[in-house]
């Protein structure tokens, strides 16, 4: 964790090994108003904002390594390539589109 306060100079970092249930390699990140998202290991996490409570989920993006992300100026990225479970090609494109925290 990276806390970044408005006096630069008391900037922290507190280590957490076992933050995740299980590691997580090559991960595509992503992130909105509400959460921190993961993907990979064609899993999704998702860190919550405010209470940094982990959930993990299955995803229907099969990626598990590999790939780019491509972030359009709307905020939406694409996610494109990487390799599956069974190390083929990913054949799909994946998009995440930001939530906006409610008013």
């Amino acid at each position: 964790m990276l806390h970044v306060p408005s006096a630069v100079e008391a900037t922290e970092v507190e280590e957490r090994p076992a933050f995740l249930s299980a590691p997580l390699a090559d991960p595509r990140l992503f992130a909105d108003d509400l959460a921190v998202y993961a993907q990979g290991a064609a899993q999704w996490w998702r860190v919550d904002r405010k209470d940094l409570a982990v959930e993990l989920t299955e995803t229907v993006a099969t990626r598990v390594n590999g790939g780019h992300s491509i972030t359009l100026g709307t905020g939406v990225t694409f996610l494109v390539g990487g390799r599956d479970l069974d190390d083929r090609a990913v054949d799909r494109w994946w998009i995440f589109a930001p939530s906006l925290a409610p008013m």
